[in-house]
């Protein structure tokens, strides 16, 4: 971390979800890719995510752990914080946290990996948790460690 790197323990760190048709999407939580795979474990699509939110979270891990009193502990690097799938709509969400006041939502073609849009959301403090409602045009976030849940419709808005 002193050389700016990333430590390789965080390399295999992933978030997955399994939709109907036994698909399988996994998120990189170090490398910032999202990859998609046949039930037959082969490589349908993936994408890797640029996005100027990320140099702001290594930052954040880099000072938060070039800073920690206890040399034994290590805090975890993670760009998102959960996965969901969005079946009717086929899309693919993935919830990350830029700030302790913030959270931002990617979402993607399920059959292509197509980025389809990007959510600011302001006023959730520490999110951690995303679900989807695939009937009723909204999704849930929950946040400050369970304590509160944000419900927002699929265009952003509270």
């Amino acid at each position: 971390m002193a050389r700016h790197e990333l430590p390789q323990l965080f390399a295999n760190n992933v978030l997955v979800a399994q939709d109907a048709s036994e698909d399988v999407y996994v998120a990189s939580l170090g490398a910032g890719w999202l990859r998609k795979y046949s039930c037959d474990s082969t490589l349908v699509w993936g994408t890797t995510l640029d996005d100027p939110l990320f140099t702001k979270l290594l930052e954040a891990y880099r000072a938060q752990n070039l800073n920690e009193p206890n040399p034994r502990r290590i805090h975890p690097y993670r760009l998102f914080a959960d996965l969901e799938l969005a079946e009717k709509d086929e899309e693919v969400w993935l919830l990350s946290s830029p700030d302790a006041d913030s959270a931002i939502v990617w979402q993607f073609a399920s059959g292509t990996g197509h980025l389809d849009g990007r959510l600011s959301l302001h006023g959730v403090s520490s999110p951690g948790a995303l679900t989807v409602d695939d009937h009723g045009g909204r999704f849930f976030v929950m946040a400050d460690n369970g304590e509160r849940v944000f419900v927002f419709s699929t265009d952003g808005s509270r």
